[in-house]
């Protein structure tokens, strides 16, 4: 009875392989890239960021699902810059101090809801299309009850989309980043 089971397992098996065989090979033929594709890709980037960036040190390609992303260096200052699996260029982004956010940036932040919130991080981003420069600053607000102004315990972190002329295209709440304090002695 043993033996019979053995051979059953050994067949399963066999035909998970040859399945899983199948579906590489299906997936290989619909359409993903050969290595000689991926590497056409690579070296268009890198000819993409040259171009752009003359100065560009080395030049490191993260490979992803949905595109990749290009880190380098140009006089001290680190960039990311993202393109599609066409090699299209979507952004390029670097830090920022809040010394170099435009004047315009800033008294538009001081004007939102946000404004008394910790600023996290500053970026400038660099778009093919109109607005091609957005400032991105990442804030993290504590809740408060309105009527005393004390402060409730839970954050949250947004991030805020300006236009180099202090506009605010676009904010978001960082999904997951809600953040309970629980105080001393609680449960």
């Amino acid at each position: 009875m043993k033996s019979i089971d053995k051979i059953i397992c050994k067949a399963l098996k066999i035909k998970i392989s040859l399945g899983v065989l199948s579906m590489i090979i299906m997936v290989n033929a619909s359409g993903a890239q050969t290595i000689s594709q991926k590497r056409a890709s690579l070296h268009k980037i890198k000819s993409l960021i040259t171009q752009k960036y003359p100065e560009a040190g080395s030049v490191w390609i993260l490979d992803g699902y949905c595109g990749y992303k290009a880190r380098f260096k140009t006089q001290d200052v680190k960039y990311v810059s993202s393109f599609s699996l066409k090699n299209e260029w979507l952004q390029t982004e670097r830090k920022v101090n809040m010394a170099d956010i435009p004047d315009s940036v800033k008294q538009s932040f001081k004007n939102t809801k946000y404004n008394k919130a910790k600023v996290l991080s500053a970026k400038k981003l660099m778009l093919p299309e109109e607005p091609s420069t957005l400032y991105l600053l990442e804030v993290r607000c504590t809740e408060r009850n309105e009527a005393s102004s004390v402060e409730l315990g839970n954050t949250k972190n947004y991030k805020l989309y300006f236009t180099s002329n202090g506009r605010l295209a676009k904010e978001e709440v960082q999904p997951g980043e809600t953040i309970q304090s629980i105080p001393w002695g609680g449960q």
